[in-house]
């Protein structure tokens, strides 16, 4: 389907207008009527009618491609890097990153370089799959500042730069069609891991994993000095990206992406904390991406008192910035049995609630049966278990 939308628009000037009709029909937030299209486009139709049906996705993801007049492709479109976290990751390595000559060698739908090009940089994006290379090429002559696109193997064109200062931009395909690669860092491709370990002095890397790939093993997988990022995105973490240069520590952070296309950091969040005392005391559960990052172990402190054995959720005086995490007002802070936990609920006339549950043996279901609740969104409770028994808080939006 993408080869033949990309040479039908390259050949075919109603397809142009077909493209305009689409996107004013979604403008106007109207449905194109399919007799209208069939009558209108004949055998162009499927097209028209894939295209309007991916414009809800692409412009929540991709606005400013959906406006330009870009087309999409339902399984890119779903895989690809957001416009938002897209421009975040280049405007934050902006000033870490020199301005080297950019050498994106799994380009995909081709996000990533086209946010690099935005600031100016000079980007070369490698693409082996002819459709989706072809359908890149289309787009990239929708948007300002294109990057150019070769239609390649990773393994070709990484020999004539690899002696260059150079920032290598890498996405390992970590499927094999449909199926996952699972842990297995050997297992994807492009194989990159020896390329990395004759990095030479100068080049940069930034290397885009699976938010959930295990740290530990890459920390023993790489022998090259790298910070790492993860990348979240609302309540999402979308990945974890590897920063291989000189100068790296050892460094750990999390970006915060708006759909601005900047980013807040981790480290700088929590700097700003200390200027934000609570009146009250507030249950504070941490972002996915500090689970990710293992920061929640480093949070037991004055600032976080872990409320579980684990450090899955804390209580704070602190109201901290809303990106760090959810917090919670503490209404009551009830330990025992569950038996005991649910008559101090009823005493409270609380028979409603949505139910948390971290470090603990039951799932929230079956805590919520136990407690006699029925789900609500307007009140919450977070329980644990420890030696002595249950521990719960009800709670409500601080």
């Amino acid at each position: 389907m993408i080869s033949e939308i990309y040479s039908k628009l390259q050949q075919s000037e109603p397809t142009l207008g077909l493209l305009s009709e689409i996107h004013t029909h979604w403008n106007e937030n109207e449905s194109p009527s399919p007799f209208s299209l069939r009558k209108t486009w004949g055998d162009l139709t499927p097209i028209a009618a894939e295209q309007w049906a991916l414009h809800n996705k692409a412009a929540a993801k991709l606005p400013e491609w959906m406006h330009a007049g870009c087309l999409f492709e339902r399984r890119s479109l779903e895989q690809c890097t957001s416009s938002a976290v897209a421009k975040a990751k280049a405007h934050f390595f902006q000033s870490l990153i020199p301005d080297l000559p950019i050498l994106d060698l799994c380009a995909g739908f081709g996000v990533d370089s086209w946010a690099w090009a935005q600031l100016g940089r000079s980007v070369t994006a490698v693409e082996r799959d002819p459709s989706l290379h072809n359908l890149a090429v289309c787009n990239l002559s929708f948007l300002p500042n294109p990057t150019q696109r070769i239609l390649s193997e990773a393994e070709i064109e990484f020999p004539k730069w690899d002696k260059q200062s150079v920032l290598f931009l890498v996405d390992p395909d970590r499927r094999d069609g449909d199926k996952r690669l699972g842990a297995s860092l050997d297992a994807y491709q492009p194989h990159i891991w020896p390329w990395l370990e004759q990095r030479k002095s100068e080049q940069h890397w930034l290397i885009k994993l699976s938010p959930i790939t295990d740290f530990q093993a890459i920390q023993n997988h790489i022998h090259q000095p790298f910070d790492a990022y993860w990348v979240a995105l609302g309540s999402e973490t979308k990945e974890l990206l590897l920063h291989v240069h000189d100068q790296a520590s050892g460094k750990k952070d999390i970006l915060f992406v708006h759909e601005s296309g900047y980013a807040d950091t981790w480290s700088q969040l929590q700097a700003d904390e200390l200027h934000s005392p609570s009146t009250s005391t507030l249950l504070f559960e941490p972002h996915s991406a500090a689970f990710a990052a293992r920061f929640n172990r480093e949070l037991n402190s004055p600032l976080y008192r872990s409320a579980t054995p684990n450090a899955s959720f804390f209580e704070t005086n602190f109201q901290g910035p809303q990106a760090l995490g959810r917090r919670y007002r503490i209404e009551a802070k009830m330990e025992g049995s569950l038996n005991s936990i649910q008559r101090e609920l009823a005493k409270r006339n609380v028979h409603e609630a949505s139910v948390t549950v971290r470090e603990c043996k039951l799932s929230a279901e079956e805590v919520k049966k136990k407690l006699g609740l029925q789900e609500s969104s307007q009140q919450y409770v977070f329980l644990t278990q420890n030696r002595k028994g249950s521990v719960a808080w009800l709670v409500s939006a601080s």
